[in-house]
Order: structure tokens, then C-alpha cells, then sequence
């Protein structure tokens, strides 16, 4: 195990097969946007198999990485992707995606590949979207999420999505998924700042008596959503400027505490986010 990875926590194991079987274990990849890279995703990925191997070898059936863990977190870095990759309509997925299909077959792991800045068409105009993809451990993309609500600091290069722009129809909000175990898991992804909306769940579940059903698990006459939503965030601890600082050093974490609590008793599922940039590897 390399020195630079420290391991924060342990996975919980069951008291016998079944019990085993029912737990997902996720291993949540704290890790530094790599500016340097200037939107390129190929210079982050040695990085994002050095983690994954160290989480497979742990034995996690999700490992999730970072909003902009793919292309940084800087408004260069995103303006920058025009020249990596540019997707020719939103049906398209870009191409370095499939070197991060081929990690989660190599290590039997099922990815969230934390959030890239993508151009939807080769111009310079396009708007550009921060999107993530959720992997499973086939290399399958199962879902994928672009944020619909931006931090005031994004909302001046960015674009959020929309049901115009990315309607249900085309990018269903809940999947599927099957653990190493073979536990079947319906999941959701949001992203950072779309955790402080509660209808950004609320879009996430269907009330009983209506006829759409989003899964295959789901039963007639109850509400149907996912198990687990994972979040990726890129949410630092001073985001809140140096005069919340004065009053409270830990507000921002106190806020992501409380909004994250909040959110999963409200909808009874998981909720899984990455706040703070710092390499390490936590496992829950």
C-alpha cells in the first residue's frame, strides 16, 4: 500500500454470508483537482488507478471520486476543454471513458468517476456542462448526471442542466447496479451545491399510485427511488469567505454535516459526497 494513501476508517463486515451480502462497501477517493492538467483528462487518470487499486485491494464495491477530480476546478482548466475531447451531441460519451471502463474491469470495481467540464460540440461558444458517470464493475455505464444547480462561482462559465437539456427520457435519474456480493442497488447521482435543493431529490422519486416504475425493484403502490445517491463535491472549507471564518472555522463542514443528514432522512436513502481535497482514500 503506497504511504501517500492513508486509510481513513474501515469497512463493516457481516456476521455471516447473507448478512455480507446485503453491505456496499464504498471507498471514498479524497484527492486535489488536478489544475496543472488544463482540462485534460489523460494526465489525471495514472492517478485514479493508483487509488483504485489501492481501494479494490480493500475490497470496495464503489469507489467514488471528486467533482472536477477530471479537469479541475479552475475556470481555465474549463475553458480549456474545448480542446480534449469535445462531445458532437449529448448522446455522445467522451472518449477517455473508456480507459476508466477498462479500470473498473480490471479491478472488479465499480466507479463514480468524479465530474469533467464537457463542451457539447467542437465550438468555442458551446455551452460547457459538469458532468459525471457512474461505472459499474463490468465497465458499463450504468448513469450519468450533469448539475442542474451552480455555485455562484460556476454560474460565469458554466451551464446547468435542465429537462430541456437533459430530459428523463434520455438520462434516467436512477440505475442500477450489482455489488461483487450480488446485491442489486438502485442509485442516483447529484453533484456539490444541488445538495443544498431538497427537489433535486425530490426529482429523484416517484409517489405510489403512479404507473412509472424506475426500476426493476421496485414494488407497485409505493414510492420508487434510489438505495443510494452519491455526490461528488469540490467544496473547500473556506468557501464561505474569511468573515463566516471569524464567526465559525468549521461552517462549511457544520453545513455539509447537517444538509447531508437532512437530505437522507427526508427521501430514507444514502448519501454519500466527498467534501473536502485531501488525498486520501476514507471507506464506509
Amino acid at each position: 500500500m503506497s504511504d501517500l494513501l492513508p486509510i481513513v476508517g474501515e469497512f463493516s463486515h457481516g456476521f455471516d454470508t447473507e448478512d455480507e451480502r446485503m453491505r456496499i462497501h464504498v471507498a471514498l477517493a479524497q484527492v486535489q483537482p488536478n489544475e496543472a492538467a488544463h482540462g485534460n483528462v489523460y494526465d489525471v487518470l495514472p492517478r485514479m488507478k493508483q487509488l483504485l487499486c489501492s481501494a479494490s485491494e480493500l475490497g470496495a464495491d464503489v469507489v467514488v471520486f471528486p467533482e472536477y477530480f477530471l479537469t479541475g476546478s479552475s475556470h481555465e482548466a474549463w475553458r480549456q476543454s474545448h480542446t480534449h475531447d469535445p462531445l458532437d451531441s449529448f448522446s455522445d460519451v467522451p472518449v477517455w471513458l473508456e480507459d476508466i471502463r477498462c479500470m473498473a474491469r480490471e479491478f472488479g470495481t465499480a466507479i463514480v468517476t468524479g465530474s469533467a467540464v464537457l463542451r457539447h460540440a467542437n465550438k468555442r461558444a458551446s455551452p460547457l456542462y459538469n458532468t459525471t458517470y457512474f461505472l459499474d464493475a463490468r465497465g458499463d455505464i450504468k448513469g450519468a448526471y450533469t448539475k442542474r444547480n451552480l455555485w455562484h462561482a460556476e454560474r460565469a462559465v458554466l451551464t446547468p442542466a435542465t429537462d430541456v437539456s437533459h430530459p428523463k427520457d434520455e438520462y434516467p435519474p436512477v440505475f442500477m447496479f450489482e455489488t461483487r456480493r450480488g446485491l442489486r442497488v438502485r442509485a442516483s447521482m447529484l453533484m456539490c451545491w444541488d445538495l443544498m435543493f431538497p427537489e433535486s431529490f425530490r426529482r429523484l422519486f416517484v409517489p405510489p399510485g403512479c404507473d412509472q416504475q424506475l426500476s426493476e425493484l421496485d414494488k407497485p403502490n409505493e414510492w420508487t427511488g434510489p438505495d443510494i445517491v452519491f455526490a461528488p463535491t469540490c467544496w473547500y472549507a473556506d468557501d464561505s469567505g474569511t468573515e463566516a471564518q471569524v464567526w465559525n472555522k468549521d461552517c462549511e463542514a457544520a453545513c455539509l454535516d447537517a444538509i447531508c443528514v437532512a437530505r437522507a432522512m427526508e427521501n430514507e436513502c444514502f448519501d454519500h459526497r466527498i467534501p473536502r481535497p485531501v488525498d486520501w482514500v476514507g471507506q464506509v
